[in-house]
């Protein structure tokens, strides 16, 4: 079981290398980022350069309301892995069907998507990227389920006393960022420092590693790569132990919501609009509160 991370106490007076794209995994054929096929349980249970390994595949169970043989692909951004492989699994277990998820950063998928590869379902991890996609008429429809904050991810203990985001400017201190181009919380930190006051170009001076996904720079912390990065708070929480993160009081400026679209290339609507209900129901909710996600709008 994964040990969350802890919450570091900010104090009140907190003001507020690029690396290649995300991996690619050959299942078939070439697809982006990390594909994972989600097989029913058989009982009730609860992206870095170089190439990704290839996910687990299993066979769905024929139950009641079963489709199995039939597959639905989601495009998933990666800091959002963790919740759709449980979406996933449940989702199939309750109707049989498969779902493969490929994992990359927002940005990423949505370049391959205008590209023309074919899919189901998108869930970003930034309704930006929906909104995009339903201006360039790749998506029927799309809606927003969750919400995310930035925090400030650190080392267990956070050694080097980084409680607000002018401490990123300190002289020495390694810092990661995501890449505005790749993944929502570059884009969400790019707003953040702009109008939290700090000095944008004294922190990227000490940006030492840009990332293509969040969970890139979960790791590069984790391993002591890295001092300090902007991450979400979801992702923080989830973090498999080695971390603690920092409240950013000015974070509301960069909290993204979660949303998902029907890709118009699906060739079953009407289990890909499931899917996507199922994602933003009650089920859905469910599975996303057990992952300490933020339901209603933050304050």
């Amino acid at each position: 079981m994964k040990a969350p991370s802890r919450r570091v106490p900010s104090r009140p007076t907190g003001a507020a290398s690029l690396t290649m794209a995300a991996g690619v995994c050959l299942v078939l054929g070439c697809v982006v980022g990390c594909r994972r096929e989600v097989p029913t349980p058989a009982r009730p249970a609860g992206v870095g350069a170089g190439a990704l390994p290839q996910g687990r595949a299993g066979k769905a169970e024929p139950g009641k309301h079963s489709l199995t043989q039939v597959r639905l692909h989601l495009y998933c951004a990666s800091a959002l892995q963790e919740a759709a492989d449980r979406v996933a699994a449940a989702f199939t277990k309750e109707t049989g069907a498969l779902v493969i998820c490929d994992y990359a950063g927002a940005g990423v998928l949505l370049a391959q998507l205008r590209k023309g590869v074919a899919g189901d379902v998108f869930l970003a991890d930034d309704a930006h990227y929906l909104s995009a996609a339903a201006k360039e008429g790749l998506v029927y429809s799309h809606a927003e389920a969750y919400y995310l904050t930035p925090v400030l991810l650190v080392k267990t203990g956070n050694p080097k006393s980084v409680r607000a985001l002018r401490d990123l400017t300190r002289a020495g201190l390694r810092v990661g960022l995501g890449s505005p181009t790749a993944c929502a919380i570059g884009r969400a930190t790019e707003a953040l420092l702009k109008a939290s006051g700090a000095r944008l170009t004294a922190v990227k001076r000490n940006t030492v590693f840009t990332a293509m996904s969040v969970d890139e720079l979960v790791g590069q912390v984790r391993e002591g790569r890295l001092d300090a990065a902007i991450v979400w708070d979801a992702t923080a929480r989830q973090s498999p132990g080695g971390t603690d993160f920092v409240p950013i009081p000015s974070a509301r400026t960069g909290s993204a919501r979660v949303s998902v679209g029907v890709l118009k290339t699906t060739q079953n609507k009407e289990l890909a609009d499931r899917l996507a209900h199922f994602v933003t129901g009650e089920s859905g909710r469910a599975i996303l509160r057990t992952l300490q996600f933020t339901l209603p709008p933050p304050n």
